[in-house]
């Protein structure tokens, strides 16, 4: 179980590296220890989150619409999820729709329990779809999950770039937020990196 102290501390170092822009602040402690509490709600004694991926995803749906910090609250928001798997023995290898994804999430309307609890349930299937058990790796579901970043690098192989840009402006969201495009290259080279990094993480856990 993360604490709220865990979820600052994620935000912390995220707004401490180098090449972020992010604005340090806390807005609301608060809602931090909400977020932290989330996963294990309990209401007239039944769990209502009753695996790992609803769990998982009620923390990212939760931290991302409650906006507890001045700045990055989406990317604290995954990174939070990340570490919360970790902590649980499974590993997210987080897909290029991330970016989506959590967009989606944040311009949800409906604030209603029933709305909350569909939303946590389809954001637990995309949870699970990329998420590997560590107890129990498979390569088979490690290869499918990264089936984004493998079309991503074949397109760019045979250079149909026409169809390489509109994939990536519907996973970075430029179609919601079209100025973001700008920031293409940017991103795409980011989350290169970022990648290179988890799968380099995975490697050292699992002993490839």
């Amino acid at each position: 179980m993360l604490e709220k102290e865990d979820i600052i501390n994620i935000h912390e170092y995220y707004v401490s590296k180098e090449n972020s822009n992010t604005e340090p602040g806390i807005i609301n402690e608060g809602f931090i220890d909400e977020i932290a509490k989330k996963p294990d709600l309990i209401i007239s004694g039944i769990e209502i989150y009753d695996n790992i991926y609803e769990k998982g995803a009620s923390l990212l749906e939760l931290a991302i619409r409650l906006h507890p910090f001045v700045d990055g609250n989406k990317r604290t928001a995954l990174m939070t999820l990340s570490q919360y798997l970790w902590e649980n023995n499974y590993f997210i290898l987080l897909p290029m729709s991330s970016t989506r994804r959590m967009i989606l999430i944040a311009n949800s309307i409906n604030q209603d329990e029933d709305s909350v609890n569909h939303l946590v349930r389809k954001t637990a299937k995309w949870v699970k779809r990329y998420t590997i058990n560590l107890e129990k790796p498979s390569i088979i579901k490690i290869v499918f999950s990264q089936k984004e970043i493998l079309l991503m690098a074949i397109l760019l192989k045979i250079k149909i770039y026409p169809i390489a840009i509109k994939l990536l402006s519907t996973w970075f969201a430029y179609d919601i937020y079209p100025n973001n495009s700008e920031n293409l290259l940017t991103d795409v080279e980011k989350y290169v990196n970022n990648y290179k990094t988890m799968l380099e993480n995975l490697k050292n856990f699992l002993k490839f």
